[in-house]
């Protein structure tokens, strides 16, 4: 049997997509549940060795549940997330490890692998399997083309591998000497193949007009990916294309077919070879659209060239379809050679630039203030005020009397929790300019709840607000008051 886990999370997508990593990383058997309610029936049904348990549900207190779910089952380990840190350590809920909302996919499946670390698992439990194939990694020549492919298929300036924390090959346009800095600054900031999950760092290089995204992902046998782009690619956009090179870096090497006839087998070596083989004298020309604005870095900023290994090499007189292959570098640099007339470039389309899409709602914290008449129609303009400052798109402005309810479009780049700061901050600024009986709560930063709801693409519905403003702000003052 596999490992049993318990998933209780009330967004239906984030809990499907735990419920997949689980299930592919550790061959765990998992239960689902939307509900306090669900949970505590699941945990009386069946024994489960983890609870991964997001506390943010609206049935029952956070500590009820806790509680109860402990008592069902002692010795099951807790996982606790919240879009609040003070849920996490306001009461001593006796769990396991914590997680803050929003989070990293990647770091919640660190977090699962470290507690199982604790367990005493069977190997049925540990969903023990057969070894997988060896990656394509092994050979300089079958590295050198694939990161050659991914740099040109991705558009990134600068597709690197480093081994034992050392620089393996690299492609694309990025001079060599920023090559040389983008590996030092890997080993200064401690990214190694242990590192768990992804490292993201925003670099910006002496005599770069521009800030870059570096975006590193361990792979298998201390092999490290190390991606570089412009900072104004959206983030996500850069995950999606270093995901995709690690999982096409890390297939296993295709076995060789016992039908393939030997002449059809003579041709399909050669064409490979073709891709990796460049003349020991060759030097790809310089070009407008490779030119980045950089500094060549001192000589003696430079670290020491790394031990000589057989550099990737390609015919002369072969260009690849669709335009240049991007500069393949390896261990050893090539000598320089005679210039020789360059083909004329491809241009490089353009990457997309892509807005996030984010819904927010921020609560009043006094009960008994109702957002009506002039005040609902103040903070509509002032909203689109401070979006049109920040560059934010408005989408949709919604003005309950018990909440303020916004979709906005952020530009490339912009942290969603940064932008719900930056707004209510702006927000609290002006009503304690304009209103004198709330400028002391809103100077003091009290007019709204510590808590607001943050999601991504469309509002939320009517009733997930009236159950966060109820979860978030508590009874009113005559509901306190009643006996």
């Amino acid at each position: 049997m596999a490992l049993p886990v318990l998933v209780v999370d009330p967004d239906p997508e984030l809990a499907a997509l735990i419920r997949q990593s689980l299930e592919k990383d550790y061959a765990c058997r998992v239960g689902l549940a939307a509900t306090s309610s669900e949970a505590l029936a699941a945990a009386r049904a069946e024994e489960y060795r983890l609870a991964i348990v997001d506390l943010d549900l609206p049935d029952l207190r956070e500590a009820d549940l806790i509680r109860r779910l402990r008592s069902l089952q002692p010795g099951m380990l807790l996982l606790a997330l919240s879009a609040d840190p003070v849920a996490l350590t306001a009461d001593p809920l006796g769990i396991h490890a914590s997680l803050p909302k929003p989070f990293y996919l990647p770091d919640l499946m660190a977090k699962i692998r470290q507690m199982l670390s604790t367990l005493q698992l069977s190997a049925d439990e540990a969903g023990v399997r057969p070894p997988a194939p060896k990656h394509r990694l092994g050979s300089a020549a079958e590295a050198a083309r694939l990161v050659a492919r991914g740099a040109r298929d991705s558009g990134a300036y600068l597709v690197l591998l480093t081994h034992d924390g050392r620089r393996w090959v690299h492609a694309g346009p990025m001079p060599q000497a920023a090559v040389e800095q983008v590996v030092a600054k890997i080993q200064a900031y401690g990214i190694r193949p242990e590192t768990p999950g992804a490292v993201a760092r925003f670099l910006r290089f002496p005599g770069a007009v521009d800030a870059f995204l570096l975006y590193c992902l361990a792979l298998a046998d201390d092999y490290l990916l190390a991606i570089l782009y412009p900072a104004r690619v959206p983030f996500g956009s850069v995950r999606r294309q270093a995901e995709r090179l690690a999982e096409m870096l890390s297939q296993p090497a295709a076995a060789p077919t016992p039908a393939v006839a030997g002449a059809r087998t003579a041709q399909v070596s050669t064409a490979i070879e073709e891709v990796v083989r460049l003349p020991h004298d060759w030097i790809p020309q310089p070009s407008a659209r490779y030119s980045l604005p950089f500094l060549e870095a001192r000589a003696e900023s430079i670290p020491a060239p790394l031990p000589a290994s057989a550099p990737a090499m390609l015919p002369g007189d072969w260009l690849p379809e669709g335009g240049p292959l991007p500069v393949v570098h390896s261990i050893l640099d090539s000598a320089p050679a005679e210039e020789r007339d360059s083909p004329v470039p491809v241009p490089r389309p353009s990457v997309a630039v892509e807005r996030t899409r984010v819904s927010l709602v921020y609560v009043p914290r006094d009960p008994e203030l109702a957002l009506q008449a002039s005040l609902a129609a103040t903070l509509v303009t002032w909203t689109k005020e401070i979006c049109r400052a920040l560059d934010f798109r408005p989408v949709d402005i919604h003005v309950r009397p018990d909440a303020l309810c916004l979709t906005i479009e952020l530009p490339p780049g912009t942290s969603p929790p940064t932008a719900a700061h930056r707004m209510r901050q702006e927000l609290s600024r002006r009503i304690s300019e304009t209103y004198p009986s709330q400028a002391a709560a809103a100077a003091s930063g009290r007019f709204w709840t510590s808590r607001y709801l943050l999601m991504s693409g469309e509002p939320p519905s009517s009733q997930r607000i009236t159950e966060f403003v109820r979860e978030t702000r508590g009874p009113s003052r005559a509901q306190r008051a009643a006996p």
